[in-house]
């Protein structure tokens, strides 16, 4: 009986994660349901829009930890990114202890820069991925991502973020490769409005949409957001703390047709 529901265990975590689509998304971006393309920036760009790493602050820490999909007991997943002026490194993994079996995991490790040339931000990423699984050993593969940033006026910003032009796979299974395009609506000081698509190779448009609210003087960021496609549905709310050098975020969301996730992530800026 143990084997057949550690089996149903792996299908499980197998359809979830074998594409790494999880893999590298902050608890920012998951409040807002990674509709940030077009002015996400410092640390937090990692993953979304390596454009955005020349913007933000010089140096910045990004600690984050992930309870995903609550059903699957002991699947967790962190990410680590720290940012000094132009570069980023980053590492983000999905990870499944099992007693007596091993440790299942997917994670990526990333090289990223950003430069500002003008109105225009531009960035490049260089990622290594990799799957563990205990009865077959450890393989990796590389991917390299682009992205670019505009400021359309004091108040809207565009963005263009490529991901896998390398069109890398691992064992098989094709890796994550789409083109997020979107734009900002900014009024400072007081809220954001993030409207973006996802168009990915034999899939429908992914609608991304996001929304922060600032009070109390920028103390607190409530957020929200929606992906929203034909077989694509999904949710997320957030929030944001910010204590002078640190920032504490919050996300929650979920898939409609799976149990929600939850995580917490900690930022040092200066």
């Amino acid at each position: 009986m143990r084997k057949i529901s550690v089996l149903v265990l792996f299908i499980a975590v197998g359809t979830l994660f074998a594409s790494h689509e999880n893999v590298g998304i902050t608890p920012y971006s998951r409040s807002i349901s990674e509709s940030g393309v077009a002015s996400i920036s410092g640390v937090d760009a990692l993953f979304i829009n390596p454009a955005g790493i020349s913007s933000g602050s010089k140096v910045e820490l990004l600690v984050s930890y992930e309870v995903p999909y609550g059903d699957i007991e002991g699947l967790k997943s962190a990410i680590l990114g720290f940012k000094y002026s132009n570069f980023a490194l980053g590492m983000s993994e999905y990870f499944l202890n099992l007693e007596g079996e091993g440790k299942y995991a997917e994670g990526m490790y990333i090289l990223s820069y950003g430069r500002n040339i003008g109105v225009i931000n531009v960035g490049g990423s260089v990622n290594v991925y990799k799957f563990q699984d205990p009865r077959f050993g450890t393989d990796y593969t590389g991917g390299i991502d682009l992205g670019i940033q505009s400021a359309v006026s004091d108040f809207v910003s565009a963005g263009v973020f490529y991901k896998n032009i390398t069109r890398s796979s691992l064992r098989g299974d094709e890796l994550p490769q789409y083109l997020d395009m979107g734009m900002n609506i900014s009024i400072q000081g007081l809220s954001s409005t993030y409207l973006s698509f996802r168009m990915s190779p034999g899939n429908s448009p992914i609608f991304m949409l996001g929304e922060e609210v600032t009070l109390a003087n920028g103390f607190l960021k409530i957020r929200g957001g929606l992906n929203y496609g034909e077989d694509y549905k999904k949710a997320s709310f957030g929030l944001g703390i910010n204590l002078k050098n640190f920032i504490i975020d919050y996300a929650y969301s979920t898939n409609f047709e799976l149990s929600p996730s939850q995580s917490l992530g900690l930022s040092f800026r200066r």
